[in-house]
């Protein structure tokens, strides 16, 4: 996904997630749409998953999408928050965060 970032002009800072979701922090140039790079990120990756796999049923990502903008105070925070997803969600579920 951070080689997408960058084939789409955006800067991948940090990329992870957690079993049925994935949070990436990224750069996107101002002159580009969120929803245009969000749209060509999920284009782009799920066709890389699809021809380089050989499961039966085809990977798609979900509709829609969440996208936040950060201060520079909290990029550490945030990274921080990204690479702890798996102690994160052992106490709170990824959809009783998101409700």
């Amino acid at each position: 996904m951070a080689g997408t970032c960058d084939k789409l002009a955006g800067t991948a800072i940090k990329v992870g997630g957690f079993y049925d979701h994935v949070h990436l922090f990224v750069r996107i140039p101002a002159k580009v749409a969120v929803s245009d790079f969000v749209g060509s990120l999920k284009c782009n990756t799920s066709k890389h998953i699809n021809d380089t796999t050989r499961k039966i049923e085809k990977f798609g990502w979900q509709d829609g999408y969440g996208a936040f903008t950060v201060s520079v105070s909290q990029n550490d925070t945030v990274v921080k928050y990204i690479e702890n997803q798996m102690v994160h969600h052992s106490k709170r579920s990824f959809e009783k965060e998101y409700l």
